[in-house]
């Protein structure tokens, strides 16, 4: 004889068979490959004069720059990569007016220096800066290195290779040169509001400056020059003062950032054509800088 009792677990069981039936007919449609092939989108940036956006899309390895403009945001590609040969698109910039966007294709090399090469591509591979007008959709190559910035007139881009800070004309006329030559490891670079300068980081191991780069004038200004090291530099709007963070020179043992504790700081304001700096502000003790990111705090 069935007890009564029983029968109050069949509407449990009627509603489990029935979700499972729908989970076993997703498994038979939706795969590993649907998950894998869906487009996966990175490197996000705005054109700060057009209601314009661009990004990365990564569609089953092949990696491609899209683009939207406002108001209805409709997306199309502008590049036409069609190879999944590992090689990144990333550090997208554009152009003041939103008419052009420079990047970098491909990987940053390992400490031996050498670039990912997945596809063992007997040519070779390279990190180089590339740009397209967004209407045409037909890349130049500027030159290699990485982290692009376009000057504010957007005639000129200047960039990193191996230390080195360079520049060439953005329609890619001219090949790249050495902007200037100077001891230590030189990056971290802005331009000034009225492009006629350039602030960048100097580092020289257990130390770094933060100098200035006349373009006209062809000189490097240091600024407060000390045995810190001195890091993320940017201009006030009107191009009058630079700021930056000023961490302890590195001990014999060194530091790094990723640490419970947090590595003590100051922030600093320089008055350009002065040279006058002042200290305005500086960490409590036991607080610190603990992490790299954001890569511009100051911004």
């Amino acid at each position: 004889m069935i007890k009564k009792t029983n029968f109050q677990f069949l509407p449990f069981l009627f509603i489990t068979l029935f979700i499972l039936s729908i989970l076993s007919g997703i498994a038979r449609t939706f795969t590993l490959e649907d998950i894998l092939s869906a487009p996966f989108p990175s490197h996000l940036i705005a054109s700060s004069k057009i209601d314009r956006v661009a990004w990365v899309f990564n569609e089953q390895g092949r990696r491609n720059i899209w683009i939207a403009d406002g108001p209805h945001y409709k997306s199309r590609k502008i590049t036409n990569y069609n190879e999944d040969n590992g090689q990144e698109i990333s550090n997208l910039c554009f152009n003041p007016d939103g008419t052009i966007i420079v990047y970098v294709l491909g990987g940053a090399p390992n400490r031996r220096g050498e670039y990912p090469n997945p596809t063992s591509n007997p040519k070779g591979v390279e990190r180089a800066i590339w740009a397209v007008k967004v209407d045409e959709g037909k890349p130049w190559r500027i030159g290699e290195g990485t982290n692009p910035q376009i000057s504010p007139k957007g005639d000129f881009v200047i960039f990193n290779n191996r230390g080195n800070i360079l520049i060439a004309p953005i329609d890619g006329s001219e090949k790249p040169r050495i902007l200037f030559k100077a001891r230590g490891s030189n990056r971290s670079y802005k331009w000034s509001p009225d492009g006629s300068k350039i602030a960048f980081v100097s580092r020289r191991e257990d130390h770094s400056f933060i100098g200035i780069y006349d373009l006209e004038k062809e000189t490097i200004t240091w600024l407060i020059p000390d045995v810190e090291r001195d890091n993320y530099p940017v201009w006030s709007p009107n191009g009058k003062y630079i700021a930056f963070i000023r961490f302890p020179g590195a001990k014999a043992d060194g530091y790094s950032y990723w640490r419970t504790a947090g590595v003590p700081f100051s922030i600093w304001v320089v008055e350009v054509k002065t040279g006058k700096a002042r200290e305005i502000w500086k960490t409590s003790k036991g607080g610190g800088f603990a992490q790299y990111y954001p890569t511009n705090p100051l911004v």
